[in-house]
This record gives structure tokens, sequence and C-alpha cells, in this order.
């Protein structure tokens, strides 16, 4: 294996593999995100040119998307941003602030509430239900830095868009099975029918998937905002802490001398 040649692709792809499963397996060891000065350690190792890696720094987009689509159509979106800062696991209620629960009506077992999470250790999950977002968010805190990752679902836009236009132009197609000798006049207008309906429903469908992902896209940059606002409000008290406690010894000092 050590003699082997991967293509950029290909490592850049195995590196976040890897991550993500040293992630998945809890491991203390584990540190969110890669510095800027680990990564281009890396990038000197693999014989690049710093100026190029600036270079590529300078179009790279704040966080990470990516998209999975199966014959062209989104599927869903994923979005990921690592903040410079251990959150602790009783301050995640900075979450509550950009998605407040809610109650979605009620259910085979009893009121549904959406954007309630289950937090085990560093490590909070939810379903996210907000605006045109909905999916589900995670985020994990340790070792000095807390990642928020979030993934954008099409099963909103998909039942509001394309399921209804698909079932009209089904109804619209099965009514030409008839038998009846009047099939083609009634062809002429139901054929437009389907074809108009799914048109349409591909219309709202691109427009929510879109309109999803933009939403998502920024509730995920506003939790990653409240994560590092909450980290800077806590290195202030933990500063003046610190002073207060320098000023108390001092004061003991010069009494007891």
């Amino acid at each position: 294996m050590s003699k082997r040649y991967f293509s950029e692709k290909e490592a850049a792809d195995l590196v976040v593999r890897a991550a993500k499963l040293q992630e998945k397996a809890g491991g203390e060891a584990y540190t969110p995100g890669i510095s800027f000065d680990e990564l281009e350690k890396m990038a000197a190792e693999a014989g690049i040119d710093p100026a190029f890696l600036n270079q590529a720094m300078a179009g790279v987009p704040s966080g990470e998307e990516e998209a999975k689509t199966f014959l062209g159509i989104p599927l869903s979106t994923e979005f990921e941003r690592v903040v410079d800062f251990e959150l602790p696991p009783e301050n995640f209620d900075v979450i509550t602030e950009v998605l407040p629960p809610r109650i979605a009506g009620h259910g085979p077992r009893g009121q549904r509430q959406l954007n309630v999470g289950t937090q085990v250790g560093r490590t909070v999950q939810m379903q996210v239900s907000s605006g045109t977002a909905y999916g589900t968010l995670k985020m994990t805190s340790r070792n000095g830095r807390t990642r928020i990752s979030s993934k954008q679902t099409m099963f909103l836009p998909f039942m509001a868009g394309l399921y209804p236009g698909m079932m009209i132009a089904f109804i619209s197609l099965m009514m030409l099975v008839d038998g009846d000798t009047s099939s083609r006049a009634t062809a002429a207008v139901n054929v437009p029918i389907a074809i108009l309906a799914l048109f349409l429903g591909g219309l709202v469908f691109t427009w929510l998937s879109k309109a999803g992902q933009a939403k998502m896209r920024a509730v995920t940059d506003q939790i990653a905002e409240r994560v590092a606002e909450e980290g800077e409000i806590l290195r202030k008290n933990l500063g003046s802490a610190s002073v207060g406690t320098v000023e108390e010894s001092e004061i003991e000092n010069r009494l007891t001398d």
C-alpha cells in the first residue's frame, strides 16, 4: 500500500472519509476541523507551493457544501462549519436562539414537537424545521473546536411540488385507458394537463429546493456565529475572573504582610 499513488481528488476524499469515520467512532483524540497551519503543512508535504494554496483559499467559500443528486434531481445538501472554540455542553442551548422549539400539531403519539434535540455528552442532534429548511442538524464540541453539520433534505419540496404534479399527471393519463372511442379527443386535453402538472410540479420543487438550501445554509451560519459569540463572552468572563482572583491574592498578601 505504501507505493500506491492517488489522484488529488482520491486523496481528498480519503482524508474526508477517514475524518468522518473517526468522528463517528467518538474518539477523544479527534479534533474537529483543520487549522490553516495544519493545511499548509499538509500542502508542503505534498509538494504544493504555498502561493498556490493561498490562491486556492481566495476562491473557497466559507464552510463545506456537499450536494447529493439522483438523475440530476437534488436529494440532499450538507453544510459544515467549524468554530475555533469548544462550547461547553451546558451552553448548547444557543441553538434554541436560532431554532426555537415549536409544536407542529398532534400525531399518533401525542404532540409533535420540532427543533427539539437529543444531547449525548458533547454531541447534540435534532430535526430542523425553519421556513423552507427541513432536515437534520448535529453539533459536536471537543478538543477546543465545535463542528456544526446540517443536512437539507428534499422531503418538503417533493411533497409540495413533485408529488402533487405526478399524481395529477398520473390520473390524467389513466383517464385515457378506459376503452372509450372518444379517447383521441380526451387525449388532446388530458396529455397537455399531465405535461403542465409535471412542469409546474418541477418548478415548485426547484424553487422550494433552492429556498430550503439557502435557508439551511443561513441557519448553519447563524448557529456558528452564536457559538463564536458565546466563546468570546466566556473568554472575557474567564479573563475577568482571572484578574479578580489575582487582585484578591494581592490584597491577601498585603494584609498578611
